[in-house]
């Protein structure tokens, strides 16, 4: 294996090992959660999280992977300054988008509570809605530190999340439930989610804020001409569109699910019956499905800023290469990672 090569599998590695435990801590996360606010709890808090994905998908799935793309090609060009550009028009895009997201969930926090056939979820859609503007400007950071070939600040990034889970949002969810019973324990561990997020926020501003220097060391030394910024924006967004269609087909269907599953079942159950068996269904199954695609969406993020690269210095014999490699990695890797 080349260097290059080496380089590759390595970035992958870092991706897939954080997402990998992410996953799993994710998975065993839902059992004392489970344990503490019950399955009615676990039916409440998943009827809040397809539509906060589905928001996440919308407003900030497809711009951190085109940030990602861009600053790989403008690096690769050995032109740092459009690669900052990119980074900055798309901050202020992606905060604006969060504003938006956050600013529509709480406004209509009842109206959604009340779509998913259970009043009570309404708190959670109203608590977790400042994650969505956290979410968002992280994704921004994530984007262009991967675009950097960074990928150790999001794997710390997400396991911040995940750890933040265990240590903040189950204490609020015992908190919950000691004042208000199972949904006001979803509220507190979906509260903890936005703390978790706001960590997370803080810890990839503080490491960019760490490697800035650095960069403007290297845009002191470039005598480019800067790409305007219309056409940074008109790039991002066109790049943007494909990606946020293909990943917001999954969060649409579990809202859908969100939204129609606990109705049909309260016609022939008591609800917190219903949001019993949706919470075991949503909360357990689902979330152990999901474990798999960890390695999947590290060798996506991985692979497109490496590729963006190789495209970008006309290197096609590079391109097969690398997509090359990420396709044996992706073939010869579940098995090890499953054991």
């Amino acid at each position: 294996m080349t260097q290059r090569q080496k380089s590759l599998a390595g970035g992958i590695s870092v991706l897939s090992i954080a997402g990998l435990i992410c996953k799993v801590v994710g998975v065993l996360y839902q059992i004392p959660l489970n344990n503490t606010i019950g399955p009615e709890g676990i039916g409440v808090y998943n009827l809040v999280f397809p539509s906060y994905n589905l928001l996440l998908a919308v407003s900030s799935v497809g711009i951190p992977v085109a940030i990602s793309r861009m600053v790989a090609h403008y690096l690769a060009q050995d032109d740092p300054r459009n690669a900052r550009r990119v980074f900055r028009a798309a901050l202020y895009i992606l905060t604006a988008f969060g504003v938006l997201a956050t600013a529509f969930m709480m406004g209509f926090h009842r109206q959604l509570g009340r779509a998913t056939a259970t009043a009570e979820s309404a708190s959670g859609f109203l608590v977790i809605a400042p994650s969505l503007l956290f979410v968002c400007v992280m994704s921004a950071f994530r984007g262009f530190m991967q675009g950097r070939r960074r990928m150790l600040p999001t794997a710390t990034s997400q396991l911040i999340e995940q750890v933040g889970k265990v240590f903040i949002a189950l204490p609020l969810a015992m908190e919950g439930m000691r004042r208000g019973g199972y949904a006001m324990g979803a509220a507190g561990a979906l509260l903890g989610t936005s703390i978790a997020e706001a960590a997370a926020l803080l810890y990839m501003t503080v490491d960019y804020v760490l490697v800035r220097p650095g960069m403007q060391g290297e845009i002191a030394l470039d005598e480019g001409r800067p790409e305007g910024y219309r056409r940074i924006v008109r790039d991002l967004v066109f790049a943007a569109i494909p990606i946020t269609i293909g990943a917001s087909i999954v969060p649409l269907a579990g809202a859908v699910d969100s939204f129609m599953l606990v109705r049909l079942m309260k016609a022939y159950l008591p609800e917190q019956e219903a949001l019993s068996r949706y919470g075991i269904y949503s909360g357990l199954v689902i979330a152990l499905i999901n474990v798999p695609t960890a390695l999947a969406m590290a060798m996506a993020t991985n692979l497109v800023p490496t590729i963006s690269a190789k495209r970008a210095q006309g290197n096609r014999e590079g391109v097969k290469r690398d997509a090359a490699t990420g396709m044996r990695l992706a073939m010869t890797s579940p098995p090890q990672t499953m054991t």
